[in-house]
């Protein structure tokens, strides 16, 4: 059976972005296929890969995730993934 990776921890819209321009990649989908599949604007996609939306609308994330056959997973932070609270809290 194959190894599962363990998913990627994020702290800010950057970081979420990052992860998702990530799975893209491995998923050898362009901008464009991604947001055709995830029905959302192309230039919306490349914010959010960049992190320079401020406040991403959940419906559209998640339907970015949905299209890379993904899930959104809600924990406690591991031991070794403590957020970095500049980020958190710094705006844009």
């Amino acid at each position: 059976m194959a190894e599962q990776s363990r998913g990627v921890p994020f702290h800010s819209v950057r970081q979420l972005g990052g992860a998702l321009r990530h799975a893209r990649l491995e998923a050898q989908l362009s901008q464009a296929d991604l947001a055709r599949l995830a029905r959302v604007d192309r230039s919306w996609l490349v914010l959010l890969e960049n992190g320079r939306t401020a406040n991403p609308t959940l419906g559209k994330v998640l339907r970015v995730v949905d299209a890379l056959q993904l899930e959104l997973l809600v924990a406690p932070p591991r031991a070794d993934a403590r957020p970095d609270l500049g980020a958190i809290l710094r705006p844009g």
